[in-house]
């Protein structure tokens, strides 16, 4: 069995293993290099029961999208320790899928929450990046071939929501 979150509402469900992702509560922390710094805190639930949890950093940067001013969210699951507690909720979920192609399913996961939002004063890009060394660290390489960014990134999920006002 593999993970497939859809969106409902402003939450991922995957229908095989019941598992919710609820919004992430967002904290602004302190910016850096001018950079504004975010604090997500995620919640897993199956059957209205928490069942995990993961908290990661990002940032927001102001750039043109679509010929508008937009923002672009980073999700950045840096240091290894958060892709180590992603593949312990792998195992307790009992999927089948490989360690890589788990840990990028759920990171659209996490980013699906956001594809509800109704109201957006200016079109949002989300992005959830990875050190390649440390999934390769974590034994979960990127398979060959896959884009590897200069300051050794990848992408491994991306949302794009258009500016909507109600």
């Amino acid at each position: 069995m593999s993970i497939h979150f859809k969106p409902i509402e402003n939450t991922s469900f995957d229908e095989g293993s019941g598992v919710t992702i609820s919004h992430p509560r967002i904290l602004l922390d302190a910016p850096l290099n001018g950079v504004a710094s975010l604090e997500y805190q995620y919640t897993f639930r199956r059957g209205g029961q928490r069942v995990g949890a993961m908290g990661f950093f990002g940032t927001e940067v102001a750039a043109e999208l679509e010929g508008q001013r937009g923002l672009i969210y980073t999700l950045d699951l840096r240091p290894a320790e958060v892709l180590m507690d992603m593949l312990k909720f792998k195992r307790f979920l009992d999927d089948t899928s490989d360690d890589f192609d788990f840990v990028r399913f759920l990171a659209q996961g996490l980013v699906i929450v956001f594809a509800g939002k109704t109201t957006n004063p200016e079109s949002r890009r989300y992005l959830v990046v990875a050190s390649a060394e440390d999934l390769a660290r974590v034994g979960a390489p990127a398979p060959a071939g896959y884009l590897e960014l200069p300051d050794g990134s990848i992408i491994l999920a991306e949302l794009f929501a258009p500016a909507r006002v109600a």
